[in-house]
């Protein structure tokens, strides 16, 4: 056996680039398959752990993207009004700042009612978790916190003692009930909880008056085939619950008690926004990697039948040494196994690093992703498995031709005819490779495009920092307070000017599904539009120009008239023939009439992907709503460090600084999706275009190693050598324009659903397409004229005489 090892060593290091390409080539496919396989599993189809999550439902009046909330007693009245569902519980979510020791930090929270942890089946680590007793739908709730188990055993190193000790959350003491159970990372699967409270709890650590309302209900029914009866039962009926629950006046009906917008969902994966931001591109992305599994598959098989074809003679020389046809085969299958060990291992890896690179561009939360995206060891595995498999697979054809050319079963005399399976090998990698080129030109330009797209605003030299408020800042000067925090900003060196705004510039193309309406009184016309509050100074630190009218100053505060600046795209839809200065505007759901006395060039509020937003901006200084998280966004030449601005903000004793990073920097996590999107898709087009050329050299190289002998007899009759090279590329060229039309309708349907995913960008991009034809024609010929040169340079009557 060692002997067959030595052999099977020495036969691969004479076939370097043979054996390097096999192993790469299914290393980088499969590998790259893996990883977008366990993406999407993490993202989009693991299942919460925890007891029959099949049976999971969220129920949650919403507007697009936004949710409305639902009281305690609504949720109540559901309970008790439905036959068709069980306990029904609370579910939120958010951020508070948790101190420990000196240090405040935001963390994550999630609040359950109390029947949720019962409901979903979850039991503690140590201790209890939150009860119907902490946590009633209608009542007040416990001073009461459970851990994750990441934040246990981080922040407290996995106290066995932790139960009873406090808490300090948002300046409130709380009482540490219990750890939750690893398996269990919360009801929102990217970020989970770092504590959990009682549902009527958060209310109370915000600052404002104690209330026990939920984001989410959740639920569980007896099968998944129930959910759609129970989505007909609930909105029969929300609108009488909802009256019978919560005030409503008769001019303000509230949005959540339509019943068109209660969604009632499966929820047995969990809560995810990367789920909906990525599915359907994790979706095309396994598409296009299984392509080229298919595609290196096809190329290995093809490359081993031409090496066992062209060393041919070597195996008949060991046959006419008294090597056996099992003996053969052992050195054939021992040649598979160290390419395949070296393949898995290729693959394994490739799957780390991939999975790695791309989590890192996934999430652009405030929070960490606390969502497991690294494969697990079963699965890089099964990774390492299938490739192995695949190259034994794959190096059958070429072994049963090796073990074909040793028995002489091949004619001495024969031509060596082109191969059944070449022409159509030949159609469909050009098909294969049409699609990923155009998916990866496709995905770079829009990539380009989002960069190349002008904010508004100059981001250089500006950044931002997200203040949190401190417990027990809920009431104090607003005005003298921004006042003050911009003045002493701005005193620092290098600094330009600075502004506070409620959410520039984190503001996504998906956060915008509900718009407010505005109007101009007495009239028909109305348009949805995002409010922005903003301090005086704003426009200037941005370099937002003021088309008319004029700025915000320190007058326009809580006892100032109320006052709004709109930017040119609301003013073209509410004043398409009049100077808007001046004119009165309604805020709809509110009434607030509020006084232009301004138009600011469009600019994005965050997302370059956002256009034709129409916004108005109202004066921070006038907002009635306690001052919570705000922003505050700097001008500087040479920037301003985290700790400098963080010792301004602590000076004020209202705020703390938990977010500091430039706008360029920002604006970049903004286009993560596409971003991920561009490497992987890149990626696999470059690996298009390598597999397809050297899928082409490989049945070129196969189908002249067997017609060696009749290129011979025809350069010895005189045929001139140029002239057989074009008559083997013009072969090549039609079964590349056979490919070419098969691949077009699929890159179409490639494009088709990039749209979805793309914004902005069309998939009828006839230029791309025909680029990544070209693309594939030129590398196509470069590999067809190589073999064929190559079995052109040899001595015709060496060959002749064989």
């Amino acid at each position: 056996m060692a002997i067959t090892f030595k052999l099977a060593l020495r036969r691969l290091r004479r076939s370097p680039l043979a054996t390097t390409f096999s192993a790469a080539t299914l290393a980088i496919a499969v590998g790259a398959a893996g990883a977008a396989a366990v993406l999407l599993n993490a993202i989009v189809l693991r299942p919460l752990d925890v007891r029959a999550p099949e049976q999971l439902v969220s129920i949650a009046p919403m507007i697009g993207e936004a949710l409305l909330g639902i009281p305690g007693e609504t949720l109540a009245a559901l309970q008790n009004s439905i036959g068709t569902v069980g306990p029904v519980c609370g579910y939120s979510r958010g951020a508070v700042g948790v101190q420990l020791g000196e240090r405040i930090s935001r963390k994550g929270l999630e609040a359950f009612s109390g029947s949720c942890y019962g409901l979903l089946g979850v039991e503690p680590l140590h201790g209890r978790l939150i009860s119907e007793q902490d946590a009633p739908l209608v009542g007040e709730s416990a001073p009461v916190v459970v851990l994750a188990y990441s934040f246990w055993k981080g922040a407290h190193n996995g106290d066995q003692q932790i139960i009873g000790k406090i808490l300090t959350v948002e300046g409130r003491p709380l009482t540490i009930i219990g750890v939750l159970p690893q398996s269990f990372a919360g009801m929102h699967v990217d970020q989970g909880p770092d504590i959990v409270v009682p549902l009527g709890l958060t209310s109370t650590l915000m600052g404002q008056a104690p209330r026990t309302v939920a984001l989410y209900g959740i639920a569980r029914v007896s099968s998944p085939s129930a959910i759609d009866q129970l989505r007909v039962d609930l909105r029969s009926k929300w609108s009488e619950w909802w009256r019978a629950t919560t005030p409503i006046s008769s001019s303000r009906p509230a949005p959540a008690a339509d019943p068109a917008n209660l969604e009632v969902e499966s929820v047995q994966r969990g809560i995810s926004d990367l789920r909906k931001q990525y599915a359907q591109a994790l979706y095309l992305l396994v598409g296009l990697s299984s392509l080229l599994v298919l595609m290196a598959a096809a190329n290995v098989s093809g490359l081993w039948v031409a090496r066992a074809a062209h060393r041919a003679s070597e195996l008949k020389t060991l046959a006419a040494v008294g090597a056996d046809s099992p003996m053969i085969v052992r050195l054939l299958a021992v040649e598979t196994l160290l390419v395949a060990i070296a393949s898995a291992a290729g693959a394994m890896l490739v799957s780390v690093v991939v999975t790695g690179l791309v989590a890192q561009q996934l999430w652009i939360g405030f929070l960490p992703l606390t969502m497991r995206l690294a494969p697990t060891a079963e699965q890089l595995w099964l990774v390492a498995l299938t490739t192995a498999s695949l190259m034994f697979a794959l190096s059958g054809p070429a072994t049963l031709l090796s073990i074909r050319h040793t028995r002489a079963i091949l004619r001495p005399n024969s031509t060596g005819s082109t191969l059944p399976w070449r022409s159509g090998l030949l159609m469909a990698q050009a098909a294969v490779t049409l699609v990923l080129v155009f998916a990866a030109m496709l995905a770079t330009k829009h990539l380009i495009m989002l960069n190349r797209i002008n904010p508004g605003y100059s981001p250089e030299g500006l950044s931002w920092g997200r203040l949190e408020r401190l417990s027990g800042a809920e009431r104090f000067d607003r005005g003298a307070y921004i006042e003050q925090l911009v003045s002493d900003i701005e005193r620092h060196a290098g600094v330009e000017s600075a502004a506070m705004s409620n959410t520039f510039p984190t503001t996504e193309q998906r956060h915008l599904s509900a718009l407010l309406p505005a109007a101009r009184p007495g009239s028909e016309v109305s348009t949805g539009v995002r409010e922005f509050k903003l301090s005086p100074g704003f426009f200037r630190t941005l370099g937002v120009p003021l088309v008319s009218g004029r700025d915000f100053h320190s007058g326009d505060d809580a006892e100032g008239a109320r006052v709004a600046i709109v930017n040119t795209t609301l003013a073209r839809r509410l004043f398409p023939a009049e100077d808007p200065v001046g004119q009165p505007l309604v805020l709809i759901p509110s009434k607030r009439t509020l006084t232009i006395v301004g138009v600011v060039a469009d600019f994005s509020p965050g997302d370059v992907r956002i256009k034709d937003l129409a916004a108005v901006y109202s004066p921070y200084l006038q907002d009635t709503q306690p001052l919570g998280t705000s922003f505050v966004v700097i001008r500087s030449h040479a920037g301003m460090p985290f700790s400098a601005l963080a010792a301004v903000v602590a000076a004020g004793d209202h705020h703390y600084l938990s977010v500091y990073r430039s706008v360029r920097e920002h604006l970049i996590t903004l286009v993560g999706r596409e971003r991920v999107l561009f490497s992987l898709s890149t990626v696999f087009g470059t690996m298009g275009i390598l597999l397809g050329a050297a899928g082409i050299f490989a049945a070129l190289a196969h189908s002249v190693t067997m017609r060696a002998k009749e290129l011979a007899v025809r350069v010895a009759m005189g045929a001139q050598r140029l002239r057989i090279i074009g008559a083997v590329v013009t072969e090549v060229t039609l079964s590349l324009s056979v490919g070419v039309a098969l691949g077009v309708p699929l890159a179409w349907l490639v494009g088709r659903t990039g749209t979805a995913i793309l914004s902005n960008h069309s998939f009828t991009d006839t230029p791309l397409l025909i680029a990544s034809v070209l693309t594939l024609i030129a590398a196509s010929t470069a590999a067809a004229v190589v073999p064929t040169r190559r079995a052109l340079r040899v001595d015709p009557a060496l060959l002749l005489k064989e």
